[in-house]
């Protein structure tokens, strides 16, 4: 079996604390772990000086919109909004922009389209909407007593509800591979940090005894990142390297699949 976990992170609007963006980038250093970082124009013209901690690193860069808004519209305006996220990004990372996430994950049919006319290899863009994935997002759900009591029922409808495998996919000559988690900004919003951890490892542990070889993405965003859900991705990541987990950016999975 061959599990491969990436590390997402989507830069959307202005950091509210830098230091944990520096934070955020030293602790997957520490962890010898390379990333895809999302990035949305918006970041680079509001302020440079943050977008530019990508600099300094290897991690791969990916697009995230001209602006933090859903990616519809026709054909020819995705094209136009896709060409201005590219080069905007290629001439400030002086890198080939190969990937894209949409904003809020909300676009049209005809982007795949859109992506494919434009040069770009894969998207992450489908959220894996399982039931069971989503129970934190009612926040309180977790902190029930009677919640071990219901998982197991829970598990059993997600797998009636989601029969698509935990595996990227091609759509249009562009390869989606799907974020897993939950978003990071309900986690944090509804659960208490410290089950940060346990959602993302119970969502992977269940993974892996349905699937063979399967991709998890991690989805994070830096701006809302603390200090205690740095010490949860800590030990997420050193929870799947014992589990003999490769992690690699969205490009390098792209690459095996071609």
């Amino acid at each position: 079996m061959t599990v491969t976990v990436c590390i997402t992170c989507d830069i959307d609007t202005e950091l509210r604390d830098k230091n944990y963006l520096k934070k955020y980038l030293m602790l997957l250093d520490k962890k010898k772990v390379k990333a895809t970082f999302f990035v949305n124009n918006e970041i680079i013209e509001k302020n440079p000086g943050q977008a530019s901690l990508l600099k300094k690193t290897k991690h791969e860069i990916g697009a995230h919109g001209d602006t933090h808004t859903p990616f519809y519209g026709s054909y020819s305006e995705l094209c136009k909004r896709l060409k201005k996220n590219k080069l905007t990004l290629e001439e400030f990372y002086k890198t080939k922009i190969m990937g894209f996430r949409a904003p809020m994950l909300k676009y049209s049919k005809e982007l795949y389209e859109a992506l494919r006319e434009n040069g770009f290899r894969y998207s992450s863009n489908f959220h894996r909407r399982e039931l069971i994935s989503w129970v934190p997002f009612f926040g309180f759900t977790y902190e029930l007593s009677f919640f071990s009591k219901i998982k197991p029922l829970l598990k059993s409808l997600a797998d009636l509800v989601y029969v698509k495998k935990p595996k990227p996919y091609k759509i249009k000559g562009v390869l989606e591979i799907p974020v897993t988690t939950p978003c990071d900004w309900f986690l944090v919003d509804f659960v208490k940090t410290k089950r940060i951890y346990e959602t993302w490892k119970d969502i992977f542990d269940d993974m892996a005894k349905k699937n063979g070889d399967f991709v998890f993405v991690v989805l994070t965003h830096p701006q809302y990142i603390s200090n205690g859900h740095l010490v949860e991705l800590s030990r997420f990541i050193d929870y799947v390297k014992m589990k003999n987990a490769e992690l690699k950016t969205l490009n390098e999975i792209t690459s095996s699949y071609s």
